[in-house]
């Protein structure tokens, strides 16, 4: 009788040895996060800072690994064969057991791509596009924009019960319609009020027409990422610009807005959409399906928006959350500010009394004199860090620029490029043309780099016809494709000087550095071997 129980407990632990490999890979859970936009929106930084609040909440045991679609640049550019084509090779030694997509640029390329990231793991999206034959495997997180909109609507005109307009800030180019139609969907079922719609041209007409918005109206603002004349613009500075001189209160439905002057209202929440997301993948990992509602947007308000245009804190919803809140003093000690106020002000009468025009004077002419000393300090800083010729940064600014972004390249564990450029045959241009032509000429190439990179790369004139470009968050791929770029455009690029045309190439150097190598000498170092290895193969030409 004790032979077969002996046996069974032999296959027990056998099992049991059996699952220990596999329980200790479950870990850690890696999560590829695909997001549409670029790491400095500012919708991504919150979502990213949802991602690590989700991170927390699961124990700490996930590790992203996040690309940047960059639509607002890229767009089409990239083909799908491309993305899965670099997807395949980064990530050919690792598995992922969660895949997110953030916003529909995002969404819709996991969509098209369904075979390549499996069927077996969560596929979770945040888009406001239907998912089209979704498998059990895939989940679709999209905020209740009409329900968003009837509720800051409702809001706004609870704090502004004057309100008899309401003017809705648009852009161009970004996908909106459907908000719109909302928009006029709720207005029409108000009566006595008027929706009028301020299109974003340019940024001076925006600006011109929000300065004279009636005082009986509130401001709705949609993403203004492009303007009708076809400038790129960063939603939240625009916003901070209208806010500045509106003479009535804006409200809008993204989390990532507030801050920027904006009230709120019934707010897409970045941060809280991130965690729903990650929530709804662990969900699927332990139970194979996905809850049915996972909300995606709250009411928030910002305290010194509200103050700034008088909207009173008891109109404020029940629940809401407010933010910039400050503690008011004044209810509580109203008598005895009042009694300082008093004694403080016969104290500076007394002091006004005393004190003679001339000591005003000089105080006066003191505050002049460090008004304009600062002023010239600031101009000789900025002048210290810029390259004259150019507008471009100097090799002052890049060391200090460049020590910094390699700290939170290793602190971030994100790879880094540099681009080395020279003018071919830039001696000849001088020799033939004169220095003057050869200053034209490096202007040319500064602004044709400037309009290439992105807007966290910083470009440097490094010296003569050298020209430095550091990119941050780029490996080799992304730094050849905007060497090729620059070096392509310059090329066909002419530049008169005079009734002639001067014609010029050049060649270009690229080295990236993973977190652990990210040092400017030895970058600076391989880079500049690259370019020079360009110049041995005829010029003109991309090395890497």
């Amino acid at each position: 009788m004790r032979k077969p129980v002996k046996t069974g407990m032999m296959f027990l632990c056998i099992l049991f040895w059996g699952y220990i490999p596999s329980f200790a890979a479950e870990t850690s859970i890696n999560a590829l996060v695909i997001d549409s936009y670029s790491p400095s929106v500012p919708w991504t930084l919150e979502f990213n800072r949802g991602l690590q609040e989700a991170n927390e909440l699961h124990g700490g045991n996930i590790q992203y690994f996040i690309e940047y679609m960059d639509s607002s640049r890229i767009q089409s550019a990239v083909s799908d064969e491309q993305w899965v084509a670099y997807l395949r090779n980064k990530y050919a030694n690792t598995s992922f057991q969660m895949i997110l997509g953030d916003s529909n640029f995002a969404s819709d390329f996991i969509r098209r791509n369904r075979d390549y990231f499996g069927r077996e793991i969560p596929i979770v999206y945040y888009s406001n596009r239907p998912i089209e034959g979704a498998n059990d495997n895939e989940k679709l997180l999209t905020a209740d924009i009409q329900a968003s909109v009837a509720e800051t609507i409702g809001l706004a005109l609870a704090q502004n019960p004057q309100a008899r307009n309401i003017y809705l800030v648009r852009g161009y180019k970004y996908d909106d319609e459907q908000i719109v139609a909302y928009i006029q969907e709720t207005v029409k079922k108000k009566p006595n009020l008027r929706l009028s719609i301020i299109y974003a041209q340019n940024l001076p007409s925006l600006l011109a027409e929000v300065r004279r918005v009636p005082k009986d109206s509130v401001l709705l603002y949609s993403l203004v990422m492009w303007d009708g004349d076809g400038n790129t613009h960063i939603p939240r500075d625009v916003l901070a610009k209208i806010t500045r001189i509106a003479p009535v209160p804006a409200y809008t439905f993204w989390i990532s807005l507030l801050g920027s002057g904006t009230v709120g209202g019934d707010v897409i929440d970045a941060k809280l959409i991130a965690r729903q997301m990650v929530d709804a993948g662990m969900e699927y990992r332990e139970k194979r399906a996905y809850s049915a509602n996972y909300p995606c947007s709250a009411i928030m308000l910002d305290w010194k928006a509200m103050e700034k245009h008088s909207i009173r804190m008891d109109r404020a919803p029940k629940g809401a959350v407010v933010i910039n809140r400050r503690e008011s003093l004044w209810a509580a000690y109203k008598t005895e500010l009042l009694a300082l106020a008093a004694a403080l002000a016969f104290l500076l009468f007394i002091v006004i009394f005393i004190w003679d025009r001339r000591v005003h004077k000089l105080n006066r002419r003191l505050k002049e004199l460090n008004a304009e000393v600062m002023r010239a300090k600031e101009l000789a800083e900025s002048e210290a860090r810029t390259d004259a010729l150019t507008g471009l940064s100097n090799r002052r600014d890049f060391f200090e620029k460049g020590k910094q972004i390699c700290s939170e390249i290793k602190r971030l564990q994100r790879p880094m490029s540099l681009l080395m450029l020279d003018i071919d045959n830039f001696k000849s241009v001088n020799d033939k043309y004169g220095h003057e032509a050869g200053d034209v000429v490096i202007k040319n190439l500064a602004k044709i780099i400037t309009e290439e990179k992105r807007e966290a790369d910083v470009a440097v004139r490094f010296g003569g016809e050298e020209f430095v470009v550091v990119a941050p968050f780029t490996d080799e791929g992304g730094a050849l494709l905007l060497a090729e770029r620059i070096r392509e455009k310059a090329e066909r690029s002419v530049t008169s000087y005079g009734e002639r045309e001067i014609r010029f190439t050049v060649s270009v150097g690229v080295f990236s550095a993973i977190p652990n190598e990210c040092s400017l000498d030895y970058g600076l170092k391989n880079a500049d071997d690259a370019m020079y290895r360009a110049k041995k193969q005829g010029k003109n030409r991309v090395c890497a």
